[in-house]
């Protein structure tokens, strides 16, 4: 795939072309349960959090999604299903962006800040997802309105032809989430943790769809509600600019519901891997973006 000056994809794809995808004006440091606070609203541009609203008004965050284009975000399939994989109303759900530095929770912020608050239009999910085994734990949400992309709001890279197979072992990625943090509660803040991807073999019984990684620091591991949140890999050569690329999107972890979350290094999520379905989420993005085609 190549980017052209009008700002297309050619020759797979007819969909916008941000040549300043995955850029981050600030670095992450090397440190979601005591993962480091995101003290920037430029980390993460592309992290934008799923609430579900409630009968009475208020809203409950459940996952994480990554922006990819202007009214497209990426998360785990589980995170648009209940417990009976029965779809939610796409009515019940709002996507908030750019609440990184939020100093109260987001059901409160997305109510003082309504021009990041998005509603959905549709999700799709794969023929072949299963809640129960977590096989193409993927899901594309479509917004009604597109973001405007700002200094704080911008997309994530993705589908890299030369990096188009799954992190190696021991290859280390970065992934937020305003997930319960070792205190039991939602954090109000975005936190991130470093995990370090592992063999196949310390994963348990994965699809192989599938790749795994824990944190490379004590006390770093996902949690509820950090699912969907995107697991990103700096990419660019010694005298390339660095810019990160959308690799996995965060599906489980090794601890029965209901536990606390292990606060130990020991704690491996599993994430599914972007590219592994690369053919379903071109065909459904030509779709998507089907009336701008020539």
């Amino acid at each position: 795939m190549k980017c052209y000056d009008h700002k297309t994809w050619k020759p797979s794809r007819n969909l916008s072309c941000r040549p300043d995808c995955g850029l981050l004006d600030d670095e992450v440091q090397p440190y979601v349960v005591q993962g480091m606070e995101v003290n920037s609203k430029k980390l993460f541009p592309w992290h934008a959090a799923i609430l579900r609203k409630n009968a009475d008004g208020t809203c409950v965050h459940i996952c994480g999604a990554t922006l990819i284009e202007r009214n497209v975000l990426l998360t785990a399939g589980h995170c648009t299903t209940n417990e009976e994989c029965l779809p939610y109303n796409t009515t019940t759900l709002q996507i908030v962006i750019n609440s990184a530095l939020s100093s109260t929770n987001l059901s409160q912020y997305s109510k003082e800040n309504p021009e990041d608050v998005f509603e959905v239009e549709e999700i799709f999910r794969p023929w072949s997802f299963n809640l129960k085994t977590l096989k193409s734990d993927i899901a594309i949400i479509k917004l009604m309105t597109p973001v405007t992309y700002t200094e704080t709001v911008k997309p994530i890279c993705y589908l890299l032809k030369k990096f188009n197979r799954i992190p190696p072992f021991n290859i280390t990625g970065t992934v937020p989430g305003f997930g319960v943090t070792e205190r039991g509660e939602v954090s109000s803040k975005l936190k991130y943790v470093h995990m370090a991807v592992v063999p196949k073999q310390d994963c348990g019984t994965i699809s192989d769809d599938t790749f795994c990684a824990k944190s490379n620091q004590e006390g770093g591991s996902l949690c509820y509600g950090d699912s969907g949140g995107g697991f990103v890999l700096p990419s660019g050569g010694k005298d390339e600019v660095t810019k990160y690329l959308l690799k996995g999107i965060a599906s489980g972890h090794n601890r029965p519901k209901g536990r606390q979350c292990d606060q130990s290094s020991h704690s491996i999520s599993s994430f599914t891997h972007l590219d592994s379905h690369s053919e379903w989420l071109l065909t459904v993005l030509q779709n998507i973006y089907s009336e701008f085609d020539d």
